[in-house]
């Protein structure tokens, strides 16, 4: 059975504590003996989050004072942004605390919205480390033509990945933060760890368009010191319900709408999945960690139908003493 003392699995989020037990008794299932490497970042939770891991026995950290008092200090300065840029700043500075907080040589960065679903990710992940600093998943990022063209041109003039243009509008693309494989410890000896944590950065962030982890995924392909691989993770290894803590912070069934100049508006999802236009039979899953993998593996794909046909949590009921998941979900678009 795995067990590899050099890897760290860190999750992060706020007021999803049922959402994050059934993380992290889907990893558990697949990888028991890993559970002394688990670490979960709670951003202040209010719902008995810390509480409740802690009770599992797993480790939960929180804020390193000198950051949280960076990141108010510069979000002070800019009372103008939205929600969503304030959680991209905010979510920049979660994952440098995290990263200071590592130990190991190895981390794998998860958001606290998922479920893993691949036996034989974190054995991938190590054969992939003896050749690659770095394995990801790409996010392609869109918005329309009339939006901020300021920033694209703040974006051109200061990175070598450009933003590109087409009929659908400015895209760029960045490393999915919400799910990547670090080598922390040579990440560390270069000093490329996160966004740069500086007003300079920080003041061009916009939400969607220039978003978490943007900073780091340039120099990164700037530096030409790190080996790095794109992998489909979300595909292979985990469910990422999307959005989950977002949501608690304020941005309603993971969508942000922001306005344009023009009185119009953008609409920027944190679930990126299309309505594929497929009948959803039932709005809801039973998950039942007493099964074995193959059934496990039937929830999983309903899940992922409900999910790429418009929907999005509504609400995840837990049965401690049968370890059963109830997941409620709702249509969104």
């Amino acid at each position: 059975m795995f067990y590899n003392p050099n890897i760290t699995i860190a999750l992060s989020g706020y007021n999803i504590k049922n959402i994050a037990l059934l993380a992290i008794d889907s990893f558990l299932r697949v990888y028991p003996k890993m559970k002394s490497q688990i670490v979960y970042f709670d951003d202040f939770s209010t719902d008995g989050t810390t509480v409740a891991l802690k009770s599992r026995g797993i480790k939960v950290i929180t804020w390193d004072k000198d950051l949280l008092d960076q990141y108010i200090s510069i979000a002070d300065k800019h009372p103008e942004w939205s929600i969503g840029q304030r959680l991209s700043v905010r979510v920049s500075y979660i994952i440098e605390n995290i990263i200071r907080e590592t130990k190991t040589n190895y981390l794998v960065l998860n958001d606290g919205d998922v479920i893993f679903i691949n036996n034989e990710m974190l054995e991938h992940f190590m054969e992939l480390a003896e050749h690659y600093d770095i394995v990801y998943q790409r996010d392609d990022l869109y918005q329309p033509n009339e939006f901020q063209q300021g920033i694209i041109e703040k974006i051109n003039d200061r990175y070598i990945r450009k933003v590109e243009t087409d009929e659908t509008g400015h895209r760029y693309w960045r490393m999915f933060h919400a799910h990547v494989f670090l080598n922390v410890k040579k990440l560390k000896e270069i000093g490329i760890t996160s966004d740069r944590l500086n007003e300079e950065t920080a003041i061009i962030t916009e939400g969607g368009l220039f978003d978490t982890f943007s900073d780091f995924t340039n120099r990164v392909l700037e530096s030409g010191l790190l080996k790095i691989k794109e992998e489909p993770i979300l595909e292979n290894d985990v469910i990422h319900f999307g959005g989950q803590a977002s949501d608690r912070k304020g941005l309603k069934n993971g969508v942000t709408i922001e306005p344009l100049d023009d009185g119009g508006y953008y609409m920027m999802t944190h679930v990126h999945r299309p309505n594929l236009g497929q009948p959803v039979n039932k709005e809801y899953v039973i998950i039942d960690f007493n099964k074995e993998m193959e059934e496990l593996k039937t929830a999983y794909e309903e899940i992922c139908h409900i999910l790429f046909n418009g929907y999005n949590i509504k609400d995840i009921y837990l049965n401690k003493n049968r370890k059963t998941y109830k997941i409620i979900f709702k249509k969104i678009c």
